[in-house]
């Protein structure tokens, strides 16, 4: 079954429109099953507090009030910013918020 949505995503590459809903469809199959990142974030540095907040906004489709309220949840234990099954997606935040604090990143398999 992965291999077929592997090769749905591979077809639809080249038409730019097609892409993202054969990515929400792989994402939401893969969380389906069972198989999803998640990327924490724990303690920062308050002087960083704008910088994540914009790094939470350039990867997620959150806006403002969203993403600093995630970001102010996460002042007194770990909170899980994001759930995918894009693991780029999740590499690719979990570095950046790494340079302004401590996160880090799980995979789930049920």
């Amino acid at each position: 079954m992965l291999d077929k949505l592997i090769t749905l995503l591979e077809i639809t590459a080249p038409h730019e429109h097609l892409v993202e809903q054969s990515q929400a469809l792989f994402d939401t199959i893969m969380q389906e099953i069972g198989i999803c990142y998640q990327v924490l974030l724990g303690t920062y540095v308050p002087a960083n507090k704008i910088k994540i907040i914009k790094a939470l906004r350039d990867h997620m489709d959150i806006g403002l009030r969203e993403a600093k309220e995630l970001v102010e949840s996460c002042e007194h234990e770990d909170q899980v910013v994001l759930t995918t099954a894009n693991k780029r997606k999740a590499e690719s935040l979990f570095r950046e918020l790494n340079n302004y604090g401590y996160s880090y990143i799980t995979q789930n398999k049920d």
